[in-house]
């Protein structure tokens, strides 16, 4: 919405602080001081002469000569004084240096040099604190862009890809004060299609979105000069008055005006919040706990400058701040109810999830770090990881979680029966809780089993623990006459070595948060193993044929990861990160069979007992060739299988090696994951 202003501004003192005498009259038009600009609260002005640029504070009435150069121009002081930029005229003609100076030291810095037709704006082209600057340059042939110097990272950036024009009216980008927002003007098309008039545009730096302000019919042709306010809410601006009325006389149309407008607020985010140890496979993932340590997980969640966390207004303390995810401290004084959670990257573009405040919502931390799998846990005298021997009756063990330490009523189940909770401390990392129990001697051998924390009725996830000791003689029971049942498609006995890590098959298709199918492998021993002729192999859930992808010549050193490329199913999503091996196989998002094969001869039948099969990998209920009891869970378009343990599980039992999850490419440049008994 545009509002026109009928301006009239009185003036009632008017103060003098510089009286310039012209060396001669032909150098009246020269020999003087001009473009001022002024901090925000107007002590202090910067300003040019035929002598360089110069600083005056109106309080203590003192002039500071910043430069010596009649060659320095148009200077822009920022709201703050800290830093003022200037131009100055390069040796080339038509181009000059991007100049910066830091006001309390008048230490001097070349920010760009040699930039073809630099171009300040009339108004403001600085942010209030002097770490952003906006200006025009010329990359082309009658074609000018908007560019922004960052001074917090030392870095140029170009803002618009603007086509060419011969007649064009300069760019005049100005920025807001809180620097996240660009306002500028054009004849070339931007957002729609052009008629060759002038139009402003206010471009939102966190969300890259282009706003078109103005709607003017192809006449409008003159120069606009913007000013945004400091949250870049408003832009005030003189415009050709044949954009509000009609205007019969065609020497009278570009006439300017001022207008105001409103521009459109900053969109914010969707994001997804989680307890930081179940991360989603806990029974209630909508429950948040006071105090403990939680994930959000998003997009462009931060940026350049600081992220900042807010839990119903409150701020939070944050551990790690991520692109796709931030993990931090929800704030212990919150009441249980519903609450949103606002992450704000450093750009100011938020992202907001909603969750319920619980009295207690327990989570425990795993080796994977998915909430799946084998349990963070120690044995409380020795400081040693699974297994643990109960036989003795005194074996106590130290449970990581979080979201447990408030809560009044605590219990813990070990392979389905309950432990003695002996005491639940806060550990030195704000957030992180310690469950103490004792294990009762009569569960020593029976391996791993599944471990529920419960906190004020609310269930934790499910996650295993290695119970070691001799396992008890069982009571001999009656055989029963078997009833005949069918029998199992038979599943190849790898050699122990190198795993099938990894797969995703929904690559490209609606939804997919990447664009190929891929497998991935994983040398989780500690020799080098060479690749050489080696391949992955492919088929169907019930499919007889297989298809291949040849490896290329590697040595996979102990703990890296090896990445192949496969089909496309569509254009959605990004791209995978750079393959170690590129194959065409169109792999089936939700069930299939994958082999990883020492030779590239093509395997044949449904479930192939060839012995140069490394690994093999069955998934999605129908699939009839798999390594154990039962193929792994179904993927999808937005899960792929991962073995668990960042890929060192290998129990050969795909159903309880496999876990579904975000996809995550990994390849040979992926930081090595070791694995240790």
């Amino acid at each position: 919405m545009c509002i026109h202003l009928n301006l009239m501004i009185f003036t009632k003192i008017i103060r003098g602080f510089i009286r310039t005498e012209p060396a001669s009259i032909a150098s009246r038009l020269t020999d003087g001081n001009f473009q001022p600009s002024i901090t925000g609260d107007g002590r202090t002005i910067a300003f040019s002469s035929n002598r360089g640029i110069f600083l005056y504070d109106t309080v203590e009435k003192r002039f500071t000569q910043l430069t010596s150069q009649m060659a320095a121009v148009s200077p822009k002081i920022s709201a703050d004084g800290s830093r003022v930029y200037y131009k100055r005229a390069a040796d080339t003609a038509d181009t000059a240096d991007l100049m910066l100076i830091e006001t309390t030291t008048t230490t001097e810095h070349v920010v760009a040099m040699g930039v073809p037709s630099l171009a300040f704006t009339e108004g403001r082209a600085v942010s209030n604190d002097g770490m952003r600057v906006v200006y025009s340059a010329l990359t082309a042939p009658n074609q000018t862009q908007v560019f922004l110097y960052e001074a917090r990272s030392n870095s140029i950036r170009q803002l618009t890809k603007l086509g060419s024009r011969v007649t064009d009216v300069g760019l005049q980008p100005t920025i807001s004060g809180d620097g996240k927002r660009v306002a500028f003007a054009t004849r070339r098309r931007v957002t729609n299609a052009g008629d060759g008039g002038v139009e402003l545009y206010v471009l939102d730096i966190p969300t890259g979105e282009v706003e078109q302000i103005t709607t003017a019919p192809g006449t409008a042709t003159a120069e606009v000069v913007a000013s945004l306010n400091f949250d870049g809410s408003r832009v005030a601006f003189n415009f050709p008055r044949i954009l509000s009325e009609l205007v019969s006389d065609e020497d009278l149309r570009n006439n300017s005006e001022i207008y105001l407008a409103t521009v459109a607020p900053r969109p914010i985010g969707v994001a997804s919040v989680f307890n930081a140890a179940a991360l989603g496979s806990e029974p209630d993932p909508t429950l948040i706990a006071p105090g403990s340590i939680a994930s959000i997980r998003g997009k462009a969640l931060a940026s350049f400058g600081e992220t900042t966390v807010t839990v119903n207004g409150r701020a939070a303390k944050i551990f790690y701040a991520g692109t796709d995810e931030v993990v931090f401290v929800v704030p212990g004084e919150l009441s249980p109810g519903p609450a949103e959670f606002l992450v704000t990257n450093g750009d100011g573009l938020s992202s907001k999830a909603q969750a319920t405040i619980s009295a207690a919502a327990p989570g425990v931390f795993t080796v994977a770090g998915n909430g799946r799998g084998d349990a963070i846990i120690l044995n409380s005298d020795t400081l040693s990881p699974a297994p643990f021997d109960p036989s003795n009756g005194l074996l106590r063990l130290s449970i990581f979680a979080t979201g447990v330490v408030r809560a009044n009523n605590i219990s813990i189940t070990i392979c389905g029966r309950p432990s003695v909770v002996e005491t639940v401390v806060p550990a030195n990392l704000i957030g992180l809780d310690e469950i103490h129990v004792l294990v009762p001697a009569e569960l020593h051998g029976l391996g791993k089993c599944t471990l529920v924390v419960t906190a004020a009725g609310v269930q934790s996830n499910s996650v295993s623990v290695t119970i070691g000791g001799t396992a008890p003689t069982p009571t001999p029971t009656p055989i029963p006459s078997p009833t005949p049942m069918p029998s199992p498609s038979p599943s190849p006995v790898p050699a122990s070595g190198l795993v099938i890590s990894q797969i995703f098959g929904g690559g490209g298709n609606a939804g997919a948060p990447f664009r190929n199918d891929f497998i991935e492998i994983f040398n989780g021993t500690n020799t080098s193993v060479n690749l050489n002729g080696w391949s992955v192999q492919y088929a169907s859930a019930t499919a007889t044929t297989w298809s291949v992808t040849s490896l290329s010549t590697v040595t996979l050193l102990p703990g890296q990861y090896y990445l192949v490329q496969e089909s496309s199913g569509g254009a959605n999503g990004t791209t995978l990160p750079a393959p170690d091996a590129t194959g065409t196989i169109a792999m089936a998002a939700g069930s299939g069979k994958v082999a990883l094969v020492k030779t590239s001869n093509t395997l044949t039948g449904a479930c192939p007992n060839d012995p140069n099969i490394v690994d093999l990998l069955g998934y999605g209920s129908t699939a009839n060739c798999f390594r154990g009891s039962a193929p792994a869970a179904a993927p999808s378009n937005t899960n792929a299988l991962l073995r668990t343990a960042s890929g060192c599980t290998d129990t050969r039992n795909n159903v309880t090696d496999f876990g579904l999850g975000p996809p995550n490419p990994r390849n040979t440049t992926f930081l090595p994951r070791i694995c240790t008994n």
